[in-house]
């Protein structure tokens, strides 16, 4: 009886073990890029608000920073892209990004592309202002 009790635990740590493994593998490293990239939008804002016409270097910084969130944003994608085996295919007249071909899905999550276009947006910001 202490024998099988001792497998049940065995495999019982081995499950949780497999869960901090795919928590620590696959999220954290989503996690850590979504909260870089929200750094980058809220000290570009900051910069944005800091910035005057008799400080005009805090509006470079601003700008400067936009753009590193929309490179950021963009090498997410492309990193998930490469991950995921994304193939380029021709959806009437668009070309879009698709999951191969078991799903043929659209590649990308609406937070992803709302990310992308946001950031795309707040770096037009940031170019006006400076």
């Amino acid at each position: 009886m202490g024998i099988s009790l001792e497998i049940l635990s065995a495999d019982f740590y081995l499950a949780k073990a497999s869960l901090w493994c795919n928590f620590f593998c696959r999220l954290l490293p989503q996690w850590i890029l979504l909260l870089a990239n929200l750094d980058l939008e809220i000290m570009s804002d900051a910069f944005d608000q800091v910035s005057s016409p008799r400080k005009p270097h805090y509006a470079l910084i601003g700008m400067l920073l936009a753009i590193v969130a929309v490179l950021a944003c963009i090498s997410e994608l492309l990193h998930n892209g490469i991950k995921e085996r994304v193939v380029l295919r021709r959806r009437g007249m668009l070309w879009c990004f698709n999951y191969p071909p078991p799903n043929n899905l659209l590649f990308g999550t609406f937070p992803e592309i709302f990310g992308l276009g946001l950031a795309i947006v707040q770096c037009m910001c940031s170019a006006v202002q400076c």
